[in-house]
């Protein structure tokens, strides 16, 4: 089921888009700025969601499978509180969540950029029987 987004006008309801890729249910958000929520869901997983353009920015951290329950914010926004079926209440560091956020986009950012036909898989020697490395 996808979350929809409604302007308000006039006399009218218009759905004007919709996010594709969120769980079953949305049972909470934050509002994290003027262009950013923070999504609490059905699978568990906490998500970073951008709006207009509507999109799913990125998973945060999650609850295993439980349903998270409710989300709060610390009085100084430095951490958030989330709570879930699995009868655990989580604080984040905000900060902490939100540059692993920026991290992982950076690093898609740089394997669009590359021009090298290398993967980035890690460098290790599946060869038991090889010698590198010993004297």
């Amino acid at each position: 089921m996808p979350v929809w987004l409604y302007h308000i006008r006039i006399k009218q309801n218009k759905r004007n888009d919709r996010f594709l890729g969120h769980a079953q249910s949305v049972d909470t958000m934050l509002k994290l700025d003027e262009e950013t929520l923070i999504s609490g869901a059905s699978d568990g997983v906490i998500r970073l969601v951008g709006i207009l353009p509507n999109r799913i920015i990125q998973p945060l951290a999650e609850h295993s499978e439980y349903p998270i329950e409710a989300l709060a914010f610390s009085n100084d926004r430095n951490y958030l509180g989330s709570i879930s079926h699995d009868k655990m209440l989580k604080l984040w560091d905000l900060q902490d969540l939100l540059n692993r956020q920026q991290l992982v986009q950076d690093d898609k950012l740089g394997e669009q950029d590359s021009d090298d036909s290398d993967d980035d898989g890690p460098d290790v020697d599946m060869d038991p029987n090889s010698s590198k490395g010993s004297i």
